[in-house]
């Protein structure tokens, strides 16, 4: 994602929080393989779609590596720092 590559995934774990459904690309459930290749064959079948995708899928990593990364300098040098920045 935070190359522009959208995502075809399974909907487990964390990943769902990672990937957005029809925005930065399609999850299914792991054991159902038709419905991957019609989503693999949807996103590659569609100039306009696959170029959206790949904008959705860098805003939305981008989004998630500035949280983490707010987040972690909040618990590794105290909330002083993000406190102006409304970030935790």
């Amino acid at each position: 994602m935070a190359i522009k590559i959208p995502v075809i995934s399974s909907n487990t774990g964390g990943i769902p929080e990672l990937n957005i459904h029809g925005k930065t690309g399609y999850m299914s459930k792991l054991v159902i393989m038709k419905i991957w290749q019609k989503n693999t064959i949807a996103l590659l079948s569609d100039d306009k779609k696959f170029q959206q995708f790949r904008e959705n899928a860098f805003e939305q990593a981008k989004n998630l590596i500035l949280k983490l990364y707010f987040l972690c300098m909040k618990n590794c040098i105290g909330s002083y720092c993000c406190r102006d920045l409304n970030f935790y």
